[in-house]
């Protein structure tokens, strides 16, 4: 398998194809991340550097956690895990992109721990608040998604808020 890394998908970016894709994707109905059936944010990023060198459909056989390609070096793969995981791959992505806000909570049973890491990150180009979210059970492979998208950063915080509450009344039962 033809390895490429962060730097090719970064040469043909385009910035309009993913707004596009984040906005069709942060249009969720049902919120609770175990629940939803969201496109990886990872996929869109694959899908908006597409390039007669980079075929999708190739990429996306094999994948590590968050949708990252295995095509992708591992030492690149630990970059991208951690910028997903501290809210800076979108940044790192593109000056677009502001990282505003993270708001992490845990929930514990007897077979596992469910990690939330809701992430705010507000998009110049469109005057936007995407909230991001990455779930992880530590049983499967991490999800990356976006959530939704708001035009004011504190109806964002207060979004967040809500699902918080929401999720801690899910574990409760």
């Amino acid at each position: 398998m033809k390895k490429i890394n962060f730097d090719d998908l970064l040469k043909n970016f385009d910035l309009k194809k993913f707004i596009k894709y984040l906005d069709k994707s942060s249009k969720n109905k049902n919120t609770n991340p175990v629940l939803i059936n969201s496109p990886e944010v990872f996929n869109g990023l694959l899908k908006s550097s597409i390039s007669k060198k980079i075929d999708f459909n190739k990429l996306s056989k094999s994948l590590w956690a968050y949708e990252v390609p295995k095509s992708i070096p591992e030492v690149e793969v630990d970059f991208i895990h951690l910028a997903i995981q501290n809210g800076t791959l979108l940044p790192d992505i593109n000056d677009n992109f502001k990282f505003e806000k993270m708001s992490d909570v845990t929930f514990d049973d007897e077979s596992t721990n469910y990690y939330y890491n809701y992430q705010i990150i507000s998009s110049k180009i469109n005057k936007s608040y995407y909230i991001f979210v990455v779930y992880d059970d530590f049983m499967s492979a991490g999800k990356y998604f976006c959530l939704k998208k708001l035009k004011n950063k504190n109806l964002a915080i207060n979004f967040i808020k809500e699902e918080q509450k929401k999720l801690k009344k899910f574990y409760k039962k």
